[in-house]
């Protein structure tokens, strides 16, 4: 496909939000080299809020996403078993 016409979304966020993004992709081996597209990555996270119980990803399915915990606790379910 032709990305050369992709705009990237721009999500509204908080300078706290920005700046808790900025600080993770920094520590993050996978962004070290990024440096003119990171802002338009910034941009582009959405802030999710979930609530206790919520399943953010489930064993087997796809998922497209990026995941920053900004505070809260998570537990690790593999093959039905809290793993973490």
């Amino acid at each position: 496909s032709d990305t050369s016409k992709f705009t990237p979304p721009v999500i509204p966020k908080t300078g706290l939000d920005v700046a808790l993004i900025k600080g993770v992709l920094k520590s993050n081996f996978v962004f070290d080299d990024l440096t003119q597209t990171a802002q338009a990555l910034i941009d582009a996270f959405e802030i999710v809020n979930y609530t206790k119980d919520d399943a953010i990803i489930k064993q087997g399915a796809p998922s497209n996403y990026f995941y920053i915990m900004s505070s809260g606790e998570l537990l690790f379910y593999a093959d039905e078993v809290n793993v973490a």
